[in-house]
């Protein structure tokens, strides 16, 4: 799972609708990890994530991750648009770099009634996020 830690981590900002990009280091496969997570805005209800230094801003996303479950699958259309497992934290930055370079806001931001409805047949949520963060 994931776990705040010394380790290499990276985590960007995709978009207004607060999509994130993220590579970690998964403790329970021992793997890198890169994935675009969504985290939806929730009214009123609405978590920030900020911080002065890039650690403070880790350790709040992790917090809000935790503490709040402010996350969400991103739905995809091909197996790796969204989640990797990789081998090297040099890999897995690779692997989101591909994964932003195909970002369509519009096919990663769908509801469960978008997915059903999808002209599309391959749309789908990808929930492997569930199994590394929690």
């Amino acid at each position: 799972g994931y776990m705040r830690s010394k380790d290499k981590e990276v985590l960007i900002l995709l978009s207004e609708e607060c999509f994130y990009g993220h590579v970690f280091k998964d403790y329970s496969t021992k793997q890198w990890v890169s994935l675009i997570n969504w985290k939806p805005i929730r009214e009123p209800k609405r978590i920030s994530i900020q911080g002065e230094t890039s650690d403070s801003v880790l350790k709040e996303y992790a917090r809000v991750i935790y503490k709040h479950e402010e996350f969400a699958p991103c739905a995809i259309q091909n197996e790796d648009d969204a989640f990797k497992f990789n081998n090297t934290f040099e890999d897995a930055c690779m692997s989101l770099k591909k994964m932003i370079d195909v970002f369509e806001l519009k096919e990663r931001m769908y509801t469960w009634l978008d997915v059903f409805h999808s002209k599309n047949p391959n749309t789908r949520f990808d929930m492997r996020i569930y199994s590394v963060y929690f």
